[in-house]
């Protein structure tokens, strides 16, 4: 098993393994007990948590985040692996630009579907904000970025997003 996490091919599907298991063990910053049918052991989950927190800071799978499309469930399985810190450190790294700003915030757009609106994609602020050190000044940069009158495609699509957080 930890031969997989350390080299396995999918590192967004380990990463959301990863997540079940440590959570299931209480070891995310949650407080459920450890069930007597869990997986593997909490000693042993410790040690995967910790060898994949390694692999989730090398800068090559870090590279790959801004290539998925979604990456959101990803940012909490790191921040449930290894900190609050390196995952906000990452953030303040890659919203360096306006153009890596938006780049992020197009990946952390989560789908949405309701029988009045049918489906939609938006901003969940709630979900995002734990990963800005300041949301407000964020927001505050978004709203001076997107009201100009010539947006490009990923500005518009984000301002979409941003407005339909219910």
């Amino acid at each position: 098993m930890e031969k997989l996490i350390v080299t396995g091919a999918s590192p967004f599907w380990i990463a959301d393994f990863m997540r079940d298991l440590i959570w299931e063990h209480g070891l995310a910053q949650n407080a459920v007990p450890s069930p007597s049918d869990a997986l593997f052991s909490r000693d042993i989950t410790e040690r995967l948590r910790d060898r994949f927190a390694e692999r989730m800071s090398q800068p090559e799978l870090k590279q790959q985040l801004l290539l998925r499309q979604s990456i959101l469930g990803y940012l909490y399985a790191w921040r449930d692996m290894s900190s609050d810190e390196a995952v906000k450190q990452w953030v303040r790294e890659v919203t360096a630009t306006d153009e890596g700003l938006v780049n992020l915030l197009i990946r952390l757009q989560t789908s949405v579907f309701s029988s009045h609106r049918g489906a939609y994609r938006r901003i969940a602020r709630d979900q995002v904000s734990p990963f800005f050190d300041d949301w407000s000044a964020v927001e505050e940069k978004l709203k001076v970025m997107l009201s100009g009158n010539e947006l490009t495609p990923e500005q518009e699509e984000l301002k979409s997003a941003l407005g339909n957080d219910d």
